[in-house]
This record gives structure tokens, sequence and C-alpha cells, in this order.
């Protein structure tokens, strides 16, 4: 990975793009890791600057990194330039460093700068209080049916993790998941009972679509029982 970051700096400086201390600023990531709500972790590209310092966007734009001369503070919040949602603040002038929650936010944020792709790819939902989806939701006629994560899983997810909790009156019953829009049955999730009246307990990955979409299969016949809560998702 390091050769070919060295390469495209080597390029950009050569064609006079950028001084090497701009490239170096527009290049370089900043990390947002810990248990946070909302969850605003993951990579964080600059954007342009904002009160003479550089302003840092989220890879789905969901969150942005920002100073604020007055208050003498880095905030991060949904929109850039907002004092409205405040979600954490960092009274300090380097960028790195921990950000104390504020407003309704909770969790103390660690900011880093530098390239960590493989610990920011998955993102950990956090502790949810209830299941989001149980039997009722789902058709059990045997068909193919449209599952919308939308109010969960944030734009540009390309995948989420499922804890699933099944339990069924039959043996050999199935409960599927695949990415929605897909018309074959070689890339699912299938949970099949063994046993009668035993909870099966899986995690299930499934790609979903650009709009958070995936489907699922249930029955047919009598249902059984299901809970299905997103344990995070990947970018």
């Amino acid at each position: 990975m390091q050769w070919l970051i060295d390469i495209i700096k080597e390029w950009i400086i050569s064609e006079g793009c950028l001084t090497p201390a701009e490239m170096l600023e527009w290049i370089t990531p900043v990390n947002v890791t810990g248990t946070l709500t909302p969850d605003a972790t993951c990579t964080y590209f600059k954007a342009g600057t904002y009160n003479e310092k550089p302003y840092y966007r989220r890879a789905d734009g969901a969150y942005f990194i920002w100073w604020f001369a007055d208050a003498n503070s880095w905030y991060i919040t949904s929109v850039p330039g907002s004092e409205e949602e405040i979600f954490w603040i960092r009274m300090d002038p380097d960028i790195p460093g921990i950000y104390e929650p504020g407003g309704t936010a909770s969790g103390t944020a660690t900011v880093s700068m530098g390239y960590k792709y493989l610990c920011a790819g998955f993102i950990d939902r956090g502790d949810p209080t209830a299941f989001d989806f149980t039997t009722g939701d789902f058709t059990w006629d045997g068909n193919w049916h449209e599952l919308d994560l939308s109010a969960i899983v944030p734009q540009n997810a390309k995948a989420v993790l499922f804890a699933a909790q099944f339990l069924h009156g039959g043996g050999g019953q199935h409960f599927k998941l695949r990415k929605h829009g897909n018309t074959n049955e070689k890339v699912i999730s299938d949970i099949t009972t063994q046993y009668i009246n035993r909870v099966i307990s899986p995690d299930l990955v499934v790609a979903c679509d650009a709009g958070r979409k995936i489907d699922c299969w249930a029955g047919p016949g009598f249902p059984g029982t299901i809970n299905l809560t997103v344990k995070g998702w990947w970018f």
C-alpha cells in the first residue's frame, strides 16, 4: 500500500498540481473511532477550507469535522459550519485527539490522522435496545419480499451484518436473505432448522443495493419465530 501512495505523491508533485505540503494535507485522511451515538466513526477526507483551516467530510457525507475559530474548538456535526447540532467538541488547535460529547451525543470520539482503511471499513452500529425486525414483519409464503433498511443503514453502505435468532416447530425450515434485485439463489444467507423448537443464532452478511434494501424469504406454511437485528455495515 505505501509504495502506491508514494507513487501518487511523486506524480502529483511532479505535475505541479499541489505543493508537497498541500498534497500531504489533501490525501491524508482523518479517522474517528470510539463507541459513539450517533455513530460518527469512519474515515474522513479533506473537503475544503473553513475558518482558514481544512475541514473534513466523512466518506458517506453524513458528518463533518471543522474548526470554529470563535470557540477555539474543533466540532463534529452533520453540517459544516452549523452550531445547532454539535455532536462532539475538542477545545484545542490540533485536530487529532479526544473529542468530548456535546448536545445529545454520547461516547468519547478519538480523532487520528493517517491511513486506516482496514480498521475503518466496518462500522459498528453500537448497542440497540430492541430487535429491528420480528416475526410479524415478514411474509411467510415461500416467496422473496423486499426489506427496507434505509431507516437504520446509512447511504453508501455496501453490505450489512445481522444478528439472527430463528426458531421453528418443523425441521428443514428456511429463512433466507439476499441482495435486493438478485434473481438467483446461489449467493444467499440461509438459516435452516435441523431440529424442531431449537433456536439458531447465526450472524448473516448480506449485500444491499443503493437504496439499502435487501430481499427476504420465509416459510412457506405456518410462521416460525425470527428476530433480526443490524449489528453494523460496510462502506
